[in-house]
């Protein structure tokens, strides 16, 4: 999940010659840097709000330290307060930040730069990025398991700065990469425990043309239901309103599924396959963008064509900073990651609800129990107008909100299905109750 700016972007020079140094990271890490004191930027360049003057502070660093006898910019990358990651010298040469006080500083770790000064607090950006890059180098260029300080390699050193608390309270750890010979399974709403969903509306997979990226928001520690029951209790929509959900550990959980419309943002919720990520800006991992991923490319297999790469913001209509400024970059950079199979459990292909018994089967399991009058066995839930009821209004969708729910449905129509089931006449179906029943058991059969 990580974009890097490659010299050319930045305007690198050529290094003085050809680095021939062996290089083994496999045997120890990362070792991250701040830029410190040493020389001062040539501007005042921490609070500057143009990501654009990051690339000419880069060209700064390399010029200096090149001035100093280096062959090229000592790091191997860099990255900025807005959390840009530059390359330096990239992951095939040898690092020569180091320092040699320690056997195989710089043969055996990665050096990264936090582009922060010695007094600088390094932003939540700075901090995300250089563990999303951390988990990119283990997992695609053999990078060592540790991440330590300058310091730790070097005892005299004080680098890097408020940056090193960091390196020791775990939130510069990536944790465990994907692996790409395992494929990732869909856990059914059965898993999870879902709620029957009030209506379902089904679209046809031609009609997708997007696939858009959100985030809850909340603590990584929700759980599906939990989202679910704020959607439909506290939105009063029919279901929760996303296709999919990811957590940090890579799990996906079916939503409403790949066929049916979504309520996630208005008015692309027939267009767009909306897939959210279970937490706050800066806690995706790795495992997060492979399964985002593997959704996606399962996305294009089933409906025939590769879908608008789209986050939340980004969408026409919508103002809001959903996903969060690390899965924006994520998206606008492409998706990349590990194609990851998905193996099974991928949902019904035919519209999601795969643990949720259809509204026919329930209808036809509450005739069988001898309930009358019978209930007309449709396939759709809610309200039923017959002929002989006077004042009976015409089934139709609610109209729905700015946020791309529906408002809420009203008192009979309940999100379980409880008894007694006692007749409606006017609606041709059941009013709900408040008591358990074994309509219920069937519902969730």
């Amino acid at each position: 999940m990580v974009n890097i700016i490659p010299r050319s972007a930045w305007g690198a020079r050529p290094p003085a010659k050809p680095s021939t140094d062996s290089w083994s990271p496999w045997l120890g890490g990362v070792a991250v840097h701040h830029h410190g004191n040493s020389y001062p930027w040539p501007w005042d360049s921490y609070y500057m709000e143009n990501h654009e003057d990051c690339f000419g502070q880069v060209r700064e660093v390399q010029q200096a330290k090149m001035e100093e006898g280096y062959d090229d910019i000592p790091y191997n990358y860099l990255v900025c307060h807005h959390g840009g990651i530059f390359e330096g010298r990239g992951p095939k040469v040898r690092s020569a930040a180091n320092d040699d006080e320690t056997p195989g500083a710089n043969q055996n770790y990665f050096a990264i730069m936090g582009m922060a000064e010695t007094n600088d607090t390094p932003t939540q950006a700075m901090v995300t990025s250089i563990r999303e890059l951390i988990g990119h180098l283990r997992q695609y260029e053999q990078a060592g398991p540790r991440i330590l300080g300058h310091r730790d390699l070097d005892p005299g050193s004080t680098c890097p700065g408020k940056l090193y608390p960091n390196v020791g309270n775990g939130s510069l750890d990536p944790g465990p990469t994907p692996d790409p010979n395992t494929g990732l399974t869909i856990q059914p709403r059965s898993q999870w425990g879902a709620r029957p969903p009030r209506a379902v509306e089904r679209v046809d997979p031609g009609a997708r043309t997007g696939f858009t990226v959100h985030y809850s928001a909340g603590p990584p520690t929700q759980t599906p239901r939990q989202i679910q029951n704020y959607h439909m209790d506290g939105n009063g929509w029919d279901d929760i309103g996303y296709n999919f959900l990811v957590d940090t550990a890579g799990r996906i959980y079916e939503g409403r599924g790949w066929n049916v419309v979504g309520a996630h943002a208005a008015p692309h919720n027939t267009t767009h396959i909306g897939v959210c990520f279970i937490g706050q800006d800066g806690q995706a991992t790795p495992l997060t963008g492979a399964a985002i991923r593997a959704l996606y490319n399962r996305a294009n297999e089933l409906t025939g064509k590769a879908l608008a790469k789209t986050w939340h913001g980004g969408l026409s209509g919508q103002s809001t900073q959903c996903p969060g400024s690390a899965l924006r970059a994520w998206v606008h950079g492409g998706m990349q990651g590990d194609d990851l199979p998905i193996t099974d459990g991928t949902g019904d292909p035919s519209g999601g609800m795969s643990s949720v018994r259809s509204v026919a089967a329930q209808q036809s399991a509450v005739n069988g129990l001898g309930h009358s009058p019978q209930l007309t066995v449709d396939g759709i839930w809610g309200r039923a107008p017959t002929p002989a009821c006077a004042g009976s209004r015409p089934r139709s969708a609610s109209p729905r909100t700015a946020c791309g729910a529906r408002p809420p449905r009203p008192p009979t129509r309940r999100s379980s299905v409880t008894a007694p089931a006692v007749a409606c006449h006017r609606y041709g179906r059941w009013r709900l109750s408040s008591r358990l029943s074994t309509v219920s058991a069937i519902a969730r059969s």
